[in-house]
């Protein structure tokens, strides 16, 4: 995953010694500190397309869709899709976060897992406080230098933000298959016979 704004602050702020103390937790505690910056204006062009302007909290691109905490923020992205995800993040208000938290908290629920039919590409869901995008390339850029993550750790913050697939880039190497006996195998031969005792 990688990010900028509200998710690239909070992770950037979080206390080292929180850390220590509370795991991921202090990633709350650090991001409440963040509930109230500004929103960025940004403009992104997905695969090659025309510029799209927006205003967001936080933008989010990965190929996982999990979060510490179980939080399935990207709930269609897939590692093996070929295809990243991209949320923006621009609750207004207390009401537009309480959305934003209640449509991620649903799908939290074991009967909601895995589904994914609402965050098809360009599609808004709570009340518009959060947007969903797929693209294999996807650049950003923001009106003014915001703070950037990538996968969890800062780099510096800047006005661009470029992520694109490289099919094939990540060898896999999977134990070698074990053998699995097939029917023909298994059947008995015709010079098979069955030895009887007599008595």
């Amino acid at each position: 995953m990688a990010g900028a704004g509200f998710d690239a602050a909070m992770v950037r702020d979080a206390s080292d010694r929180l850390k220590a103390r509370l795991g991921w937790s202090a990633y709350v505690v650090s991001g409440a500190g963040h509930l109230t910056d500004p929103r960025m204006h940004l403009a992104m062009r997905l695969d090659g397309g025309p510029e799209l302007q927006r205003r967001a909290r936080m933008v989010l691109i990965g190929n996982v869709g999990v979060l510490q905490g179980g939080l399935p923020l990207l709930p269609a992205a897939r590692p093996d899709s070929g295809r990243l995800d991209l949320v923006l993040l621009n609750p207004r208000g207390l009401t537009g976060w309480a959305a934003a938290a209640g449509h991620l908290a649903v799908r939290m629920l074991p009967r909601r897992a895995g589904r994914s039919g609402d965050t098809a590409t360009g599609s808004p869901v709570a009340r518009g406080a959060l947007e969903y995008f797929q693209a294999r390339r996807i650049d950003i850029g923001f009106a003014t230098p915001q703070a950037r993550e990538l996968d969890g750790d800062v780099v510096a913050d800047g006005t661009r933000l470029t992520i694109e697939v490289q099919p094939g880039a990540l060898p896999v190497r999977l134990p070698a298959p074990t053998p699995v006996p097939t029917a023909a195998a298994r059947a008995p031969r015709h010079d098979d016979h069955a030895v009887t005792s007599g008595g």
